[in-house]
C-alpha cells in the first residue's frame, strides 16, 4: 500500500482487508496506522552483508573507486527494494516523530560505525563522525534521486559514479 499512496492516505480498514482480517484485529496489535508503519520500519536494517564486507575491508587508492562504486550501488539497490518504508520512516523522522527518529538512528548505526572506522583508517584529516554522516547523507540522497525520472543529462550510473568518486576520496589516504 505504501508503494501506491502516502501514509496519511492509508486507513486501518484497508490494511485489515489486505491482511484478510478485521479492523478490530488490527487494533489488538497497533494503536494506529503510524504504529503499524513504525513496526515495519523497525525491521529494516540498512546494512547488508555486501556493504558490511566492503566497509570492513581495507581500501587503497588503487581499489577505492571500485569499492566506492560497489558500496553506492549496493546501497542504492537496498534502498530501492525498501523505498516505501524508508520514505515513510525518513519523512516521519524529519517531521520530528521521535519514534521514527530512533528507528532511523538504529537502522543506520552499523553502517555509520563502519564508515567512521574506514574514514579514521584513511588518516586523511577528515573527521570520522561527520565524514561518515556526510557519506551516509550523500548515499541516501543518491538512492532517492536514482528512483526518479532523471531530468538532467545524466544517468543513474553517472550519479553513482559521481557519488563513488566523492566517497572514495573520503575513504582513502590523500
Amino acid at each position: 500500500m505504501l508503494e501506491k499512496r502516502p501514509l496519511r492516505d492509508v486507513v486501518v480498514s484497508d490494511i485489515a482487508t489486505l491482511a484478510g482480517t478485521s479492523s478490530s484485529s488490527f487494533y489488538i496489535y497497533f494503536a494506529d496506522v503510524s504504529s503499524a508503519a513504525l513496526a515495519a520500519a523497525q525491521g529494516v536494517e540498512q546494512i547488508t552483508p555486501e556493504i558490511e564486507a566492503l566497509l570492513g575491508s581495507s581500501w587503497t587508492r588503487a581499489d577505492a573507486d571500485d569499492k566506492a562504486s560497489a558500496l553506492v550501488e549496493s546501497y542504492v539497490n537496498f534502498s530501492s527494494q525498501h523505498h516505501a518504508i524508508l520514505r515513510i520512516r525518513n519523512l516521519s523522522a524529519d517531521e520530528g516523530d521521535k519514534r521514527f527518529e530512533d528507528v532511523r538512528h538504529r537502522a543506520v548505526s552499523r553502517i555509520h560505525e563502519l564508515l567512521e572506522l574506514r574514514i579514521a583508517a584513511a588518516k586523511n584529516g577528515l573527521d570520522p563522525s561527520s565524514g561518515a554522516s556526510a557519506v551516509l547523507a550523500l548515499m541516501e540522497r543518491i538512492a532517492a534521486i536514482a528512483r526518479l525520472p532523471l531530468r538532467r543529462h545524466h544517468s543513474r550510473k553517472s550519479l553513482i559514479t559521481s557519488a563513488a568518486f566523492l566517497i572514495a576520496s573520503a575513504m582513502t589516504p590523500r
